[in-house]
This record gives structure tokens, sequence and C-alpha cells, in this order.
């Protein structure tokens, strides 16, 4: 369903009580002290829906929803009268398929819909590699379990690399893990390294889809945490230097979000940034 809605949720109840209100309910909830739960300025439901927040687009990314096999399934992005993100989900079945990544994005994003979601240019993208221009990112968020199911999901930025600074499909792809829980990422363990002051393990593999086929190098954080910032080019220049991608490669989009494959709760998040 696409529109504004205005909707007041207190998922510690959800928990508490163990009952799910369907998403399209409008409910109005206070909290035991008496204080009204902050309404909803924006709520989306449908794959592909966004909306802007401080120049940066929120994305309903929900590209594998056919695979989940719960009949009360949904994803649901918001932004909260006090400008909190939250992302609702309620995923099961096919454990090792992606159901959903809702997500901040700017530049372009792979995927359908899919191209610039933000302004060529803008944030700093696209940009060669060689440029070494920084991108420094932070996050703040806070993640519910409500116990429905056993959740398996993380928390990453992705980073798309091509060949051309106005692509049709990726040739390459950087994914940052700060946070994951019982997720694997593709391919084998290739080596450990300490950036940000903490300790990664270092994954490489092979991702097709869309007739497109591109090698992924991803960050696994040794240990998990759901705030985090620093600059991206780090990451950037570590899989660079190891030969896995060419200097003359375009970074041409940065997402920041949560891989769902299965669970049932919330993902809310006080703070995005991303500049170049």
């Amino acid at each position: 369903m696409k529109g504004k809605i205005l909707y007041g949720l207190i998922l510690a109840t959800i928990i508490a009580w163990g009952c799910t209100p369907s998403p399209e309910t409008l409910v109005e909830v206070s909290t035991d002290e008496g204080e009204n739960q902050a309404a909803s300025k924006i709520e989306y439901y449908s794959h592909g829906d966004r909306f802007t927040w401080n120049g940066i687009v929120v994305f309903n990314n929900q590209w594998g929803r056919d695979q989940a096999t719960n009949p009360d399934k949904y994803q649901v992005i918001r932004l909260t009268d006090d400008n909190k993100i939250q992302f609702d989900y309620k995923w099961a079945g096919n454990t090792s398929a992606v159901k959903g990544y809702p997500t901040f994005i700017v530049g372009w994003h792979f995927g359908n819909p899919g191209g610039w979601m933000t302004p060529q240019g803008s944030f700093g993208l696209p940009a060669r590699i060689s440029d070494n221009k920084a991108f420094y990112s932070s996050i703040s968020g806070t993640h519910y379990n409500n116990r429905t199911y056993t959740e398996i999901m993380n928390l990453s930025w992705d980073i798309w690399l091509a060949n051309s600074p106005n692509p049709s499909g990726p040739n390459g792809e950087i994914m940052i893990w700060p946070w994951r829980q019982n997720q694997q990422p593709i391919g084998s363990r290739q080596a450990t390294v300490t950036i940000w002051g903490a300790t990664w393990d270092v994954y490489r593999g092979t991702m097709s889809a869309g007739g497109y086929s591109w090698t992924v190098v991803s960050y696994i954080r040794r240990s998990g945490t759901l705030s985090i910032g620093g600059n991206l080019r780090d990451f950037i220049n570590d899989a660079r230097n190891r030969g896995w991608f060419s200097s003359s490669m375009y970074i041409v989009g940065i997402e920041c979000g949560n891989e769902i494959i299965q669970g049932h709760g919330r993902f809310e998040y006080t703070n995005y940034t991303i500049r170049p």
C-alpha cells in the first residue's frame, strides 16, 4: 500500500504479549506513563516505495519477497514525528535467501526499480577509485526482536562499483557488516584486517543477478554494533590494494540498511549520515 498513514506502535507491547497487529491497522497507543507514542509522518509498505530524508533516499527494498513463506509477511519503512527512521519487518522461510533490504541510498542503485536515486554529482558520486575521495558515513540504531522466528540478518553498507560512471549493471560490490545475526557472507574468508579500530574478517565471492555477474568483497566485524562510523574509503582502499578491484573503476552508489533473511521486529535509527 502506497501513501502516508498516521500510525502509532509500541513494539515492546507486541513483544510482551506475543501478538502482532496488521501493519495496515491504524492504532493509537500510550506508554504506561500515559505519554503518547509519536505518530508517523510517512509510512510505506510496498516494494520500491521511497521517501527523502535529509537528502538521502529511504527505500523499501523487498527484492526477495517472493521467497518468504509466511502469509502475514510485511516490511515497512517509516519516518516518525520525532525524526527517527524505523524499519518494521516480518519474514520467514528459505533461510538462504534475502527477503528485504530496507535501506538508505545515495547515488546509483542496482535493482528494479534501479538507476540513480539521487542526482549524479551529489554526495560526490560517481567517483573513480583512483580519486581517493573520502566518504564519511555514520549510523546509530536500535534493534527490537519479537522472537517469532530465528533471526537471520545484518546491518550493512553496500558500495556499488562499475566500469563506467553511468552503468546499466554492477562490476563490483563491497559490503561492510558491522552487525549480523546468524547470516553468512558470500564466498570464503580471505583475510583478517583492522579498520576503524576493530577486527574484520574479509570474504570474497561472486554474485549473479539480472544478467550480470560480479565480485563481492565483504567485511564482517567480529564484535557487532549498530552504532558506528568512519571513512568508507578505508575499506575501498583495502579491497583495491589486494588487487580485487581496479583503480579505474567508479564508485557509483552507497547504501546502508538491513539485509533480512528471516525475523520479526524493528530497526530504529536516530542518525544516518553520508558525506564526501
